[in-house]
């Protein structure tokens, strides 16, 4: 992990950090190996062609094959981790890419709000910025 980790549950943070390794990696096995089998990733706050609400692991694989193949060298950094109690933990990510058929590169930086269920990732929603994750969550 990079940037600054404020305390939460290891076991989370160990499981962001190979969801994220793995992520990177495009890696779809261990990707899918760090979530919930309820999963639910909301990207219905994204900017782009990924908006939406994926259930279950297939949905959330789709998701991910189709971002894998629009970005070559797509790499997450968590540039912070904040706790918010105990099953829940706000990242800022900042993600770097080329385009896989353009090649120009693309970087942005968006927060998660992350819920666990028995050490696995069980919800992902996305926010524009950290402050909006933390208004989420009451800690504004």
């Amino acid at each position: 992990m990079t940037g600054i980790i404020i305390p939460v549950s290891q076991e989370n943070v160990d499981t962001l950090e190979r969801w994220r390794e793995s992520w990177s990696r495009q890696d779809a096995e261990g990707t899918i190996a760090c979530l919930h089998e309820a999963v639910v990733i909301d990207f219905s706050a994204a900017r782009g062609p990924f908006q939406g609400v994926y259930r279950g692991a297939d949905e959330v694989l789709g998701l991910l094959r189709s971002i894998w193949e629009a970005w070559d060298r797509a790499v997450i950094a968590f540039a912070e981790v904040i706790d918010c109690g105990p099953d829940r933990v706000i990242t800022v990510n900042r993600f770097q890419a080329e385009g896989r058929n353009s090649g120009i590169p693309t970087g942005a930086t968006v927060a998660n709000l992350w819920s666990f269920r028995h050490g696995l990732i069980h919800r992902a929603e996305l926010f524009q910025t950290k402050e909006e994750a933390l208004e989420a969550v009451g800690r504004v």
